[in-house]
């Protein structure tokens, strides 16, 4: 079993499309195992996961969670083939409009504003216009869930108000600047000056060869590169500890048919993970 020195616990969720169900095996292997966390930093999927979870820390809502997950499919996250011609007909810079993924958001979350949940939680988004990473600690969860699952092209951007100033701007999918947020994890004010464990649950999507139909086909297998040739963010030493879990490529970024089985791939990769971790000394 993992033992640790570390005070504080941060899980960091990564993106990955329908691969994120696997974050559900791992949450409740993870909090099975005495693993709970202090504080989520998360973007893209894992923060639409992680704000489920973040409402209420226990293994029924994580329950709730993987009955929610067996219930999603393409059109119900995203939209139909005819949204996708009606939008490229009508010559508008994304393939789905983003009021589904909003429906779900709502039917999913009863918070309305990130800095309401019972966990702490920041959320990652990319600038449009810097190609930056951004950490949200407050606002209104629907729109920074939309925005850090803003994949280019397939969704429409968000507009989020300035922390400083204020004025609106438009964000992306989080993926884009740092698919596992890492980074985020500096600074958080829950941490406080002692050690911290950092759990990586990480669902990042395998670049491979694929057959390209369409193309929707081109844009996921090029965006699956840009996510798993990124470098990733070092946390400094000895301060953060980190356990590595990851399960990616097993299915597409919209493949939904396999839910329970990631689920369950997810929760043999925390057992996995549990045994191959080490300690660093404070």
């Amino acid at each position: 079993m993992l033992e640790t020195i570390a005070s504080k616990t941060v899980w960091v969720l990564s993106g990955g499309g329908a691969q994120g169900a696997v974050q559900v095996g791992m949450m409740r292997a993870l909090l099975e195992a005495g693993h709970a966390p202090d504080a989520l930093v998360a973007t893209s999927v894992g923060s639409l996961n992680g704000a489920f979870f973040a409402v209420e820390p226990t293994l029924d809502r994580l329950d709730e969670l993987a009955d929610k997950w067996r219930s999603v499919s393409v059109s119900s996250m995203f939209g139909t083939k005819r949204d996708v011609v009606t939008n490229v007909a009508r010559r508008r810079p994304y393939l789905f409009g983003n009021e589904r993924l909003l429906q779900v958001i709502t039917d999913w979350l009863p918070a309305t504003r990130l800095e309401d949940l019972a966990v702490p939680m920041r959320i990652a988004t990319t600038h449009l216009e810097t190609g930056r990473a951004v950490h949200h600690d407050a606002g209104d969860v629907r729109r920074l869930l939309a925005a850090a699952s803003a994949a280019p092209a397939l969704l429409p951007p968000v507009q989020l108000p300035h922390g400083e100033t204020g004025l609106e701007e438009m964000h992306v999918d989080g993926g884009l600047a740092e698919n596992l947020p890492l980074s985020g994890v500096l600074g958080l004010d829950c941490l406080g000056n002692g050690p911290v464990h950092v759990i990586t649950l990480d669902a990042t999507h395998a670049a491979r060869p694929r057959q390209l139909r369409t193309p929707v086909d081109a844009l996921v297998a090029a965006l699956a590169a840009t996510l798993a040739g990124q470098v990733e963010f070092p946390l400094p030493d000895p301060k953060f500890q980190i356990t590595r879990v990851k399960m990616g490529g097993v299915v597409g970024m919209l493949n939904f048919s396999r839910t329970a089985e990631l689920i369950e791939r997810g929760a043999r990769a925390v057992e996995e993970s549990i045994g191959r971790s080490y300690v660093l000394s404070a």
